[in-house]
């Protein structure tokens, strides 16, 4: 289940409840975790855990904790360094799940969650040394399946794999014009208006100065932007809004940019005060679009109907600097949300009541 796709009644307004990883469970540099619904209803978080304090295990291990008790149902082994991404795909014709994790020695390990998380794909991608991937994806296309990655290197290329060819690296595929392109947010948008299936397969990449989605297998742009002064695009969602495709992208330096994917038309381009540093994005429901500010450790909550006006600045005390974030409806406390936080763990935070509306000048 991918939970970003369940629309939430209640409107977005938190408070601390718990802390779900704690500091000896967990460490990813970029706060990583995914959330999946098993058979029986359990929901499960993934995350990788390491050493915090010496950053040497020989295994580097995938935890599964069970969100019912806190405990850790499974281990997954097969990482020989420092796992930086975990995350999960669902094949849109079989609707298998799968774990795709990634970690600093480039390398790509795909699980398949209906064979007990059996390791069905393992791979090491061509990248220099000392160049992190930070973004992987999966394309389920109608008889191929590629695997995707960008580095947030200087000398960065996005690099995509057949999976029927694995074992031949000359059968990796750069994608065109992303060379040099530090690349911080990676995604996938299949694009339903395309007749041709080898442009239906987008793969999006925002990074530094730079949004660049390219059809995929033709590897022909769709849309490419070049942005000055220097913006570092840290975060970005794919939503639907009435029946319509759209891209929120965020920057370092307190950027939204709103763009229509279907029409290639950026709708809405503004700038939030306050020395504001905005990561990952939660559509909540057909209403709000929230982001992540992990400078002033708050939750920015925007009404998407009303042109994007923010009507709430959550202030989370407990939050730390969080980069990543989840929904979910928790087992005992319902609608709520995960965060990480600079203290290596993932918390809990749920709803603490209406949601006071703020005008937006407040704001300025």
């Amino acid at each position: 289940m991918i939970f970003e796709e369940e629309n939430f009644s209640s409107p977005p307004n938190f408070k601390y409840e718990e802390t779900i990883s704690k500091e000896s469970d967990c460490l990813s540099n970029c706060n990583t975790f995914d959330l999946y619904n098993e058979k029986n209803n359990d929901i499960i978080l993934i995350t990788p855990c390491i050493d915090p304090i010496n950053f040497n295990n020989e295994e580097f291990n995938i935890n599964l904790i069970n969100l019912n008790n806190n405990e850790i149902t499974k281990k997954l082994s097969g990482h020989k360094d420092r796992i930086l991404s975990v995350k999960l795909f669902q094949n849109p014709k079989t609707k298998n799940i799968y774990l795709l994790s990634v970690d600093k020695g480039h390398n790509i390990i795909i699980w398949d969650i209906e064979k007990n998380f059996q390791k069905i794909f393992e791979k090491k991608f061509e990248y220099e040394l000392n160049t992190f991937i930070y973004s992987a994806l999966i394309i389920f296309g109608e008889s191929n399946t590629w695997v995707v990655a960008s580095s947030i290197s200087e000398k960065n290329k996005t690099l995509v794999i057949d999976m029927s060819d694995m074992n031949k690296s000359e059968n990796f595929v750069e994608i065109k014009e992303s060379e040099n392109i530090p690349i911080y947010c990676l995604l996938y948008w299949f694009n339903k208006n395309e007749e041709n299936e080898k442009d239906k397969h987008n793969i999006i990449q925002c990074g530094k100065n730079r949004i660049l989605i390219t059809q995929f297998p033709s590897n022909t742009t769709y849309y490419s932007i070049h942005q000055n002064p220097i913006k570092y695009y840290s975060g970005c969602i794919i939503y639907q809004l009435k029946e319509k495709d759209y891209l929120a992208i965020s920057s370092c330096s307190g950027t939204i940019i709103i763009f229509d994917l279907e029409e290639k038309n950026i709708v809405k381009n503004f700038d939030i005060s306050g020395g504001v540093h905005l990561f990952s994005f939660i559509k909540w429901n057909e209403n709000y679009l929230m982001v992540i500010d992990t400078r002033n450790k708050k939750l920015i909550i925007m009404d998407m109907i009303n042109n994007y006006k923010i009507v709430s600045r959550n202030f989370l005390s407990e939050l730390g600097i969080g980069v990543y974030m989840k929904k979910l409806r928790h087992p005992k406390y319902g609608e709520s949300v995960l965060i990480s936080g600079k203290d290596w763990t993932i918390k809990l935070f749920t709803l603490k009541g209406v949601m006071r509306i703020i005008d937006n000048d407040d704001f300025e």
